[in-house]
């Protein structure tokens, strides 16, 4: 079995070890992989293929941290970002299974980020809201209590308050046509829809 000869930090990456193995440069591996390995220890093929592995992880972990400083993800999301990325599906559980217990990753809270997002800066109905989180992944039993406080009228209002500026001109036939669309395309119902639109089309006659 090879033996090692030197473990050395990487100049441009003080995060990774090169391991020498018999004089020459054998592999490189985080450090946190590299974690008990000394100078003089022999390695069959099995442990450096384990360690390999374990390195593997760790860039996993590295490469997920980044992505989720972007914006919180779900369960889904970080599923399809690792098997893109060429993991399988062991690999994939135990790095899924890693965030959770971080509490990195949470559908429930990923559900509340993103509808507090959405209401705050492009408000839209709770069915609008219900098509993208399904396609974020998250299951109807984690989003229907937080789909249910939001409050279907203040939404639309506050979405048609923002295209007041550029509509506030037009008669009342193109108002309602252009303001009920806009708000339609968002996932709103005919009522809801129907009573702002004719509210705000009263609040800026008695302006």
């Amino acid at each position: 079995m090879p033996t090692i000869t030197a473990i050395s930090a990487q100049v441009k990456n003080k995060d990774r070890v090169n391991v020498h193995l018999d004089g020459r440069y054998g592999f490189s591996l985080a450090v946190a992989a590299a974690h008990g390995l000394s100078v003089g220890d022999s390695l069959s093929d099995e442990q450096i293929a384990a360690r390999q592995a374990q390195d593997s992880l760790e860039k996993a972990k590295q490469q997920l941290y980044r992505l989720l400083t972007s914006r919180p993800r779900t369960v889904q999301e970080i599923r399809r970002y690792l098997q893109g990325k060429g993991y399988d599906e062991a690999q994939i559980e135990l790095l899924v299974t890693f965030l959770q217990e971080k509490q990195l990753l949470d559908d429930a809270a990923f559900t509340e980020y993103w509808v507090e997002q959405r209401l705050t800066f492009k408000p839209r109905s709770q069915m609008a809201l219900r098509y993208e989180l399904q396609q974020k992944g998250v299951s109807h039993e984690v989003m229907a209590p937080l789909l249910a406080e939001v409050d279907e009228a203040a939404a639309a209002t506050d979405a048609a308050h923002r295209q007041l500026n550029r509509l506030h001109h037009l008669p009342w036939e193109q108002f309602q046509a252009k303001l009920g669309g806009y708000l339609q395309r968002r996932g709103f119902q005919y009522e809801t829809i129907r009573q702002v639109v004719n509210d705000l089309w009263r609040e800026l006659q008695n302006e």
